[in-house]
């Protein structure tokens, strides 16, 4: 028994590590990764972040305008992790991710997203689902 075990992950590794030698010749792709926080309609005259961390959805939708008038394709994740399996990406494949889930990337940016079709992810912050942090609902 042990010995069909042994056989059984040899096999098992071989088969792994063909997998990876695949993978290996595709060419070295970069994808642009653009990360957005929080958006506003009119931007404070003062801001403890500087600015960094705060846009505008009008600014946030000329980005995207641009970004598909120079050819770029919007991917989601799941796209990206397709390529590993051996789909091929687009020409130019760029990815949107905001962080921390404000309520201004579904009140603001989601309809910007629809009428562009542009697809995005957004990674929440799950403790803050709900409640107020310095004036702030998340």
């Amino acid at each position: 028994m042990k010995r069909i075990v042994l056989i059984f992950l040899i096999l098992l590794l071989t088969m792994i590590s063909i997998h990876y030698c695949k993978r290996e010749n595709r060419p070295d792709i970069k994808i642009p990764i653009l990360l957005y926080h929080d958006f506003v309609k009119v931007v404070p005259e003062t801001d403890p972040d500087h600015f960094q961390y705060i846009y505008t959805p009008e600014g946030f939708e000329e980005n995207i305008k641009t970004l598909q008038n120079q050819g770029y394709t919007f991917l989601s994740f799941h796209e990206l992790n397709d390529d590993y399996h051996g789909k091929t990406l687009p020409e130019k494949p760029i990815l949107i991710t905001f962080d921390d889930g404000y309520v201004s990337n579904y009140q603001y940016i989601f309809p910007i997203l629809k009428k562009y079709q542009v697809k995005a992810s957004i990674f929440i912050v799950t403790d803050y689902i709900g409640k107020t942090m310095d004036g702030k609902r998340y």
